[in-house]
């Protein structure tokens, strides 16, 4: 009472709620080093994972290097399952996609998704590499472009659907490339997209924007799209990527061995695949 006398009831109160805002303020201090610990505990394997590429020289030969280095980044499965929203599994593989440093390139590193599809090979036996491929690979599209692909699920018309699920199911289960078999599953997809394409050429003309983008698991334990798959089996590319144009019908017959109906399909399929 005396102390309320002589500093007066404001003081005292101006005190209290001075002592209740410096433990606020700690609080929030020690939240903010738990958030930063935690943060750098999170970064742990893939700071690993950039330290080991140190002993990859060359990617295409340095495979269990390569792949011995990327075991580290499988720690983030976890991670991806039990975030808390979507801006957070976003984050995550925004962050693990890179650039990364790489020392075969120190001009600009490498992408988590280029290591992905120059260097890993196919059935590693590593599952859960598998799975943070196709994590990356999805939450590093925007997300406008996964929105329109799942909006055009239910927007498609039945037959061309088919041809995408038979081709989707049939790569899952293909447990080692069969080249020609992808090639004529892509002859299917491109007869039913030509087909729609006839009759909404609007519809069809975006797909390539989002609908083909959408990573698909395959059974060989590497993650593709009908986009990167049309890339690498339909196209004739020169000079890194400067000349690029569809393969003829007559070039497709002798790569792969379709009927020259198929061949005709896929020319048509590429001819309008961007309108």
């Amino acid at each position: 009472m005396r102390l309320v006398k002589v500093l007066g009831v404001s003081v005292v109160s101006l005190i209290a709620c001075s002592v209740f805002a410096v433990a606020q303020e700690s609080s929030k201090v020690r939240a903010a080093i738990e958030q930063e610990l935690a943060r750098q505990q999170a970064d742990v394997p893939l700071t690993l994972c950039i330290k080991s590429f140190g002993k990859v020289k060359n990617p295409g030969k340095d495979t269990a290097a390569l792949m011995e280095a990327l075991e580290y980044v499988t720690a983030y499965e976890q991670s991806f399952v039990l975030a808390s929203s979507t801006e957070e599994i976003r984050a995550l593989a925004k962050k693990l996609n890179g650039p990364l440093p790489v020392p075969w390139n120190t001009y600009r590193g490498n992408s988590l998704i280029e290591i992905f599809d120059n260097y890993v090979p196919d059935n590693h036996g590593k599952p859960s590499l598998t799975l943070i491929e196709y994590y990356v690979k999805l939450y590093t599209l925007p997300e406008d472009t996964i929105r329109l692909a799942h909006q055009r699920e239910g927007q498609l018309p039945e037959y061309f659907m088919q041809a995408s699920r038979a081709l989707g199911k049939e790569i899952f289960l293909m447990q080692k490339k069969n080249t020609k078999q992808i090639v004529e599953l892509l002859a299917s997809l491109a007869e039913q997209y030509n087909k729609l394409q006839a009759q909404d050429k609007d519809m069809a003309g975006t797909l390539w924007k989002h609908f083909f983008k959408m990573p698909m698991p395959t059974g060989w334990q590497k993650v593709t799209s009908v986009d990167q798959l049309r890339t690498k089996y339909l196209l004739f590319i020169a000079g890194a990527g400067d000349y690029v144009r569809s393969y003829t019908v007559e070039e497709l017959v002798e790569k792969y061995q379709i009927t020259p109906e198929q061949a005709e399909q896929i020319v048509n399929f590429n001819t309008h695949y961007y309108n």
